[in-house]
């Protein structure tokens, strides 16, 4: 007896966590509890930055001898282990974190998904059969997902299935009671199920469970969509009560869903569909099942997911020799614990799947163009990234990038767009200095290349000719093109970035149509819910100077973001990562003094002057010279100004001014644009030291017999 009590006072306390809790000292903040079930309790919590999560720890109830609590981390170590495989190949599963430890109690902390159950929105009117077998596809495609890798769910209801409120569709969540099998052998498996979604086979202690187990559970919820009751229990039926059709209780459902779910729920294992795929084929049309085949945004390659698969479990069954705590010191499990190999990514990063463009190499590398994900090189511009990824999870948004060139326009849309990727999001990334002149200075060539190349990402057949017409115009075609077609087909939100729309700047007639285009779908989202899938992201490098209406024009719609140089502090910030000491703030300050903080500037000086190939003293007396490191950045400037003798006049005149001066707007969106000069209001100044040293006519001259031919 007093063994057990000895047992009893090492278990992990397991009293509810009230409002204000603190996890983590204070990294998770409790907000309330959402619910609980056989496995664990489920809370709603906030982290640093007041985002939501989720965050799900054992009941009270399933812990009552020490002996359990190794049996509960292995529980908790195979959940994080399914998601992890799962969820970063599919957008309609739900999204894990990291696993915590607090007071002893393992804790997935899991993405908060703002909407409401299939449970909740069938309880208001039960759903049409587009929009009931739209949500089952979505599930189906996270079943055949998991089933992909020998894992069921065996806990597929209404209460279980999320809808997100911005319209990404159907997500799969709570993974209590999945399992791991083996095709076609006995297994003893716990017996736990929802009554009216569990099969007769899940009765049983020691029985076949394999897809079909889940094709039943699917059926049911199917049913139960159309109908707003919940099926007979399996075991009810097997007492010679039979099930009612759905399409008695609801005479709008076709006699092709109605035998699907039948067939689905068929309480003999194999008379059912064998696999999720199989079961969908029989109610869903050609054009629905390629709908099927687009739903899964991320692909992983097998050794990735392998490798995962490996690291994750031992990292997370590290603790299973609790209570011996002292061995496992607080912190994340296995994901960022002193304990984790260097090689071990995070799980958050593993879930969000590789990137092609990821770049893992810590050594610096010649700064050119964008900075690539994974760069250790790129200088987070922490406020405006969180700002810009929360704005596009809002139904229709539209988002503005404004800076001259050069100063991570395009560094700052790559992380937009892989954080969309991460949500599950499909992406279209254009860039209109990619398109010929030809095509740019005329509307409908134009139209139909946005809409061409947007198929040709989202790997569509592109299927133009079937929506352009003549005689309604390239602009309501085009329109009816994203509405009927693209954001139809598929069922999570989309985000569209243009960059470089400053390209569409030089062809004012064009610039006229296209732009009060994207504006009328930014407002048809307020009216359509189709539209709201859309989220929009348009770059440039200056304020516009096309003439248009203001209620036409999409810059003073949706959020604007500006990206101005570095400050001091930053700069010393990447120093650091460059691996030079510059703490006392001196050598920034002189560097700062020449290129002012213009990012690439910056990173060019820091990657010479971090190899050792020159000082900072020269770096400076050199810089604005044929022989210095900005002589092709220079050299590209001075091609453009001799080739337009107007941009180079009105240059000087800002150069040799002693104070801001007035230009002509479409020259000073050139000269801007070019990084070359700042705006101030109406007037304009130098962009900064280096560009007065090299292009004022003393400084021309010194360049222009130095430098090597262009």
């Amino acid at each position: 007896m007093k063994n057990n009590q000895k047992q009893q006072s090492n278990l992990p306390q397991l009293d509810t966590w009230e409002k204000g809790y603190r996890l983590r000292n204070g990294k998770y903040i409790i907000e309330k509890e959402l619910g609980r079930g056989g496995f664990g309790i489920t809370y709603l919590a906030k982290d640093k930055k007041g985002n939501a999560v989720v965050i799900k720890t054992p009941t009270k109830l399933q812990i009552e001898s020490a002996e359990e609590v190794a049996g509960f981390w292995e529980n908790f170590a195979q959940e994080a282990v399914k998601l992890a495989q799962c969820s970063r190949r599919n957008a309609h599963i739900v999204e894990l974190h990291e696993v915590v430890r607090e007071r002893e109690l393992p804790c997935l902390v899991m993405e908060y998904i703002e909407g409401e159950t299939l449970s909740s929105l069938v309880k208001q009117g039960v759903l049409s059969e587009a929009e009931a077998t739209r949500y089952i596809v979505q599930i189906g495609s996270a079943l055949a997902e998991m089933h992909s890798q020998n894992l069921l769910h065996r806990d597929v209801k209404p209460q279980n299935i999320m809808l997100r409120g911005d319209g990404g569709g159907a997500v799969l969540i709570d993974f209590g009671i999945a399992q791991k099998f083996i095709s076609g052998r006995t297994q003893t498996i716990t017996p736990a199920l929802t009554p009216g979604y569990g099969p007769p086979e899940q009765y049983e202690w020691r029985g076949k469970q394999g897809t079909y187990t889940d094709v039943y559970a699917l059926a049911g919820t199917l049913y139960f969509a159309l109908t707003g009751k919940v099926p007979l229990p399996a075991h009810d039926r097997i007492e010679q009560r039979s099930l009612e059709p759905p399409n008695k209780i609801n005479p709008k459902i076709s006699n092709r869903v109605n035998d699907a779910i039948l067939k689905g729920m068929e309480l003999e294992p194999r008379v059912r569909p064998q696999s999720i795929e199989d079961w969908l084929k029989l109610f869903l049309t050609e054009s629905d099942q390629e709908k099927t085949r687009k739903i899964r945004p991320h692909s992983a390659k097998e050794g990735e997911t392998k490798n995962l698969k490996e690291k994750t479990i031992i990292k997370l069954k590290e603790p299973t020799t609790f209570p011996q705590t002292r061995e496992y010191p607080e912190g994340p499990v296995g994901l960022n614990s002193p304990q984790a190999a260097p090689e071990t990514r995070p799980l958050r990063q593993h879930l969000a799947g590789s990137s092609p463009n990821v770049n893992q190499d810590k050594s610096p590398r010649y700064p050119s163009g964008s900075v690539p994900l994974g760069s250790p090189f790129y200088l987070e511009r922490t406020p405006i990234e969180e700002q810009v990824k929360q704005e596009i999870r809002k139904s229709g948004a539209l988002v503005r990038i404004k800076a001259t060139r050069e100063m991570g326009k395009t560094s700052l849309l790559l992380r937009i767009l892989d954080s969309a990727n991460r949500l599950g999001y499909r992406s279209v990334s254009l860039n209109l200095e990619q398109v010929d002149q030809a095509i740019l200075s005329d509307l409908n060539k134009f139209l139909r290349w946005l809409c061409a190349n947007s198929a040709c990402q989202l790997q569509l057949k592109s299927r133009l000719d079937e929506y352009w017409d003549e005689d309604l115009g390239s602009k309501i075609s085009c329109t009816l093109y994203f509405q009927d077609y693209l954001l139809e087909l598929i069922d999570t939100p989309l985000v569209l970035a243009l960059d470089e729309v400053n390209q569409i700047f030089e062809h004012p007639q064009v610039a006229k149509d296209f732009l009060p285009l994207l504006r009328s779908w930014y407002e048809e989202a307020k009216r359509l819910p189709i539209w709201q899938k859309l989220r929009l992201i348009v770059v440039h490098s200056t304020e516009i100077y096309v003439p248009l209406q203001l209620n036409q024009s999409p810059f003073n719609v949706g959020l604007p973001v500006q990206l101005d140089s570095f400050s001091q502090e930053e700069v010393q910030q990447l120093a650091g990562r460059y691996g030079l000491d510059w703490a006392d703030g001196e050598e920034a300050r002189q560097l700062m003094s020449m290129v002012g903080g213009h990012p690439a500037l910056v990173n060019l000086a820091l990657y010479h002057l971090s190899r050792r190939e020159i000082t900072l003293s020269q770096l400076l007396e050199t810089a604005p010279t044929a022989t210095g490191i900005y002589s092709h950045h220079l050299q590209r400037h001075w091609a453009t100004l001799k080739k337009q003798p107007e941009l180079a006049q009105a240059l000087d005149t800002v150069l040799n001014a002693t104070e801001p001066v007035p230009l002509d707007p479409i020259l000073t969106h050139k000269l801007s644009s070019m990084g070359l000069i700042k705006q101030l209001g109406d007037r304009a100044i130098a962009g900064c030291e280096l560009y007065r040293r090299c292009f004022t006519n003393k400084g021309q001259q010194h360049f222009i017999y130095t430098s090597s031919p262009l």
